[in-house]
């Protein structure tokens, strides 16, 4: 963080960060094991070398969002077709993507077999089904 004269922050609102970042692990990140923990100007420097060093406070390094990539895939990717109809494949890739109206389209081929499939889509916005 920048703070003191001249800094982004002031020490008023560094020192609320800290209480933050305690209501934060409360809330979820000891859930997750890992709590926040105040680290010096060296060691926020290492984190982020871009910034500058002559600038630095001591800082916070917490953890965040953390997310298991394949299951969030499924999920979004089962949402789309049982909630908005749409067809899920597996082993395509995108080939090439048109915008012509009245319809978005895209030709996919299948990576084994390597044929080429063309699909089209209206255009309307997604809406919540719920």
């Amino acid at each position: 963080m920048f703070t003191g004269k001249g800094g982004v922050i002031s020490k008023k609102l560094s020192r609320a960060l800290g209480s933050a970042m305690w209501m934060y692990d409360l809330t979820g990140g000891a859930r997750i094991g890992k709590l926040h923990k105040r680290i010096s100007p060296d060691e926020a420097h290492a984190h982020m070398p871009t910034l500058r060093r002559d600038r630095l406070a001591p800082s916070y390094l917490y953890y965040d969002a953390e997310a298991d990539d394949a299951r969030l895939t499924v999920t979004v990717a089962r949402t789309a077709a049982l909630d908005f109809g749409a067809v899920v494949v597996n082993r395509v890739a995108v080939a090439g993507i048109s915008d012509a109206a009245p319809a978005t389209s895209a030709t996919s081929r299948q990576l084994r077999r390597q044929r080429r499939h063309h699909t089209a889509a209206h255009r309307h916005r997604a809406r919540n089904p719920r």
